[in-house]
């Protein structure tokens, strides 16, 4: 998110029309251009320190229990990180953001990885001499000796560089002065470009913005690159040919996606990305489908830029198509218009055509593989989303996601995510389990049916709308869709009753209350034909709040139902209470009747609930 804000304003500083462009760099006497730049320095400019501090986080977060152990290990990498830069960038000499922006992502990697470890390894000697449970004073106290070991080792190495290459001035200069040597050997010869084009494609798939890599390389006007040599590859080249839609030519991913894939979030992110992508910024599709990380997609995202930057390379070099003439094209300007800004002729939008369709080309296949893999993937976790769910029940336990997977934690997050934009378009499914009387069915219970990209869903997983605060307005849309379909069942037959499933906890919620009883009331159906439905629940032993709720609630002609009986642990207190109007006998007891003891328990409640006037409903019939 940092970066695409960073991009945004770039975009907007280099608006693709020049009046515009114009416009923005005179506009309040420059000033919004100036807080344009300085939004992109504070997100692009930082680029490398960002990484140093995350990156260096989540490490330790795999190998420390304690945030304050966590932010120190990060704080340590960061600051080795600007002692790699030496005295020389730090004092001034050197401007800093040179070595903090994007471009220094590759060295800010290889400390972050590096630093994390010494110190996670320096301060595994000091927590073994502490107890397993040391106060937050000493955790911190601890992180002082890996920290100082960390700093010195770095300070030491950077003296060392600059003892053994004079000539270099810290550790990133002599990074990168060694990633671009075999550039600076091959020059802007068509294999030159290609392993730009490829190695862009490759720090992409590691979340590194390759383009900033290789920007010094490709924008110097004395580098080899440089456009007013006349050669065909220059940075103009590859942004019109080869960079189509950013990375990867990445508008060919989101014109595959749109036509190949059937995944709904994939086809969700496609629409958030595209109107970025018009200006060729697209770090949405790449992190959000993702393509970062994503095994699948890592043979295309690096064929499909080669291929584009070989055919462009071909047809410019036969004279098929005019080579670039235009050096004032922004990168910003939208695909068909900078092939003809660049070329001066229709011919370059024609060729940036033929390299959409052959890219589109080569990622179907691989959007179609990622669609299977994914409902694979989802199958599976959506098993063990249950199962993990299904062990509390079975332990009767309050229902957390702290104890699966991370990946099945996302699922899950996923999971709510869709209920609760199910919930706001009032898209929920209800199934009616019908009750039978002699052979006739009577009344029916609402049973909600949520479907996860056209999987079912355990039903009580629905639980997990109570992290998101949906019960409330997932129980409104449930009661609205049964009432209405309980007034359409009812225009043939007046006397079907419908009941749905409440939490007494929403019950006791005077606004949600209000609520119910108004649509009720105001719900064209005959009195006394619908109906809620309870579990046992601890809340019910508030005698007096209860006692109030039901009142209101029979006065207005709704009946309660005592849902699952036998199956708490306050059946037979809450048969005092004058609450229900049905007990519904628990499916468990039904199907066991063959048992002798399991039959008498039947027996007994259908007893009991005649005696005390209580309708009976069986389960499992």
């Amino acid at each position: 998110p940092v970066f695409l804000i960073g991009a945004c304003a770039q975009t907007v500083q280099h608006f693709p029309i020049a009046a515009v462009r114009i416009f923005i760099e005179n506009a309040l006497n420059g000033r919004l251009y100036d807080a344009l730049e300085a939004i992109y320095q504070a997100t692009f400019g930082f680029a490398a320190v960002y990484l140093v501090f995350v990156l260096s986080f989540f490490i330790a977060a795999s190998h420390m229990r304690y945030l304050e152990e966590r932010i120190c290990a990060a704080v340590s990498s960061t600051a080795c990180y600007f002692a790699f830069l030496g005295p020389e960038v730090l004092s001034g000499e050197h401007s800093l953001l040179s070595y903090t922006s994007m471009a220094n992502v590759f060295p800010a990697l290889l400390i972050a990885l590096l630093f994390t470890r010494l110190f996670l390894f320096t301060y595994g000697f000091t927590r073994r001499r502490v107890g397993n449970h040391p106060s937050a004073f000493m955790r911190s106290m601890m992180t002082v000796r890996p920290i100082a070991v960390c700093v010195l080792a770095t300070a030491i190495a950077e003296e060392l560089i600059n003892i053994i290459i004079p000539d270099i001035c810290n550790f990133n200069d002599l990074i990168l002065r060694f990633l671009s040597r075999p550039f600076e050997k091959l020059g802007a010869t068509y294999l030159g470009g290609l392993l730009v084009v490829v190695m862009e494609s490759v720090l992409w798939m590691f979340g590194i913005r390759g383009g900033n890599v290789f920007d010094n390389l490709l924008t110097s006007e004395t580098g080899a690159f440089a456009f007013s040599h006349g050669q065909i590859a220059t940075k103009q080249f590859l942004d019109t040919y080869a960079l189509l839609g950013g990375c990867g030519t990445a508008v060919c991913l989101l014109i595959a996606a749109f036509l190949f894939a059937g995944n709904p979030n994939k086809r969700k992110v496609c629409r958030m990305a595209a109107w970025p992508m018009l200006f060729n910024i697209n770090e949405i599709l790449i992190f959000g489908y993702p393509v970062v990380l994503n095994p699948v997609y890592l043979v295309p995202f690096i064929l499909v830029p080669a291929a584009a930057y070989s055919i462009a390379y071909l047809a410019t070099m036969f004279g098929i198509v005019p080579q670039i003439t235009n050096a004032a094209v922004q990168w910003t300007t939208p695909v068909l218009i900078s092939g003809y800004q660049a070329t001066g002729s229709i011919l370059g939008s024609i060729l940036q055509l033929v390299i959409i369709a052959m890219g589109v080309a080569i990622y179907a296949p691989f959007v179609r593989l990622e669609d299977r893999i994914a409902a694979e993937n989802e199958d599976r976790l959506l098993r063990e989303l249950t199962d993990f769910f299904r062990d509390y029940e079975q332990r009767s336990e309050r229902f957390t996601l702290e104890g699966p997977n991370p990946a099945v934690s996302a699922f899950a997050a996923n999971l709510t995510e869709a209920l609760t934009a199910a919930v706001a378009a009032g898209d929920i499914p209800l199934n009616y389990q019908p009750q039978i009387r002699s052979e006739r069915i009577v009344a029916a219970e609402a049973l909600l049916r949520f479907r996860y990209n056209g999987k079912s869903v355990y039903p009580p997983l629905v639980v997990l709308a109570r992290r998101e605060n949906l019960f409330d307005p997932l129980t409104r849309v449930i009661v609205r869709r049964a009432l209405s379909d309980l007034q359409s069942i009812q225009r043939t037959n007046p006397e079907f009753k419908l009941a749905v499933n409440i939490p007494i906890d929403l019950l006791l919620d005077i606004t949600f209350r209000t609520w119910l009883l108004d649509m009720v009331g105001r719900s064209d159906i005959t009195p006394y034909s619908f109906g809620v439905e309870l579990t046992e629940d601890a809340k019910m032993s508030d005698s007096d709040t209860v006692s109030t709720v039901f009142a209101e609630m029979k006065a207005l002609g709704i009946v309660v139902l005592m849902d699952d009986f036998s199956m708490g642990h306050t059946s037979i207190t809450l048969l005092q209470k004058n609450y229900f109007d049905y007990i519904k006998i628990d499916g468990s007891l039904i199907r066991d009747l063959k048992n002798e003891r399991s039959r008498s328990i039947v027996e007994s409640v259908i007893r009991l609930g005649h005696e005390l006037g209580f309708a009976v409903i069986s389960e499992c019939v």
